[in-house]
C-alpha cells in the first residue's frame, strides 16, 4: 500500500480530519470504529485486491460486501461510506454511538 495513493483517494474524496479519526490503517487490513465488527472494513486478498464490507444489518450482519477489487475502488468506497455515517444523523453511526451529536 503506497502511502502517495492513500493520500491521493483521501485529498480526491474530499476526507477531513473528522472522517480520519475513526479509520485505521495495517498492512493488510483497514477498519473503522463505527459500527459491530468495526465495518465498514476491508483486508487485502494479495496483491493489490481487496475484499470487505460496507454497512451493517442488525438481523443479516455485514452488508454490502466486496470481494477481490483493486485497493484504490475499495478504500474509496471505505471512506465514503465512513463519511456518509458521521454526516448523516439517520445512518447506524448514530445508532450505535448514541453519545455523539451532530456537529452544526
Amino acid at each position: 500500500m503506497d502511502r502517495k495513493s492513500i493520500m491521493s483517494i483521501i485529498t480526491e474524496h474530499g476526507i477531513d480530519q473528522e472522517i480520519l479519526d475513526h479509520i485505521f490503517i495495517y498492512d493488510e487490513y483497514i477498519k473503522t470504529d463505527l459500527l459491530p465488527g468495526g465495518i465498514p472494513y476491508m483486508k487485502c486478498c494479495g496483491g493489490n485486491l481487496w475484499s470487505g464490507a460496507y454497512s451493517y444489518d442488525d438481523m443479516r450482519g455485514p452488508q454490502g460486501r466486496f470481494t477481490n477489487v483493486p485497493f484504490e475502488e475499495a478504500f474509496g468506497n471505505i471512506l465514503e461510506s465512513v463519511k456518509m455515517m458521521i454526516n448523516d444523523p439517520k445512518s447506524d453511526y448514530y445508532y450505535y454511538h448514541p453519545d455523539k451529536v451532530m456537529k452544526k
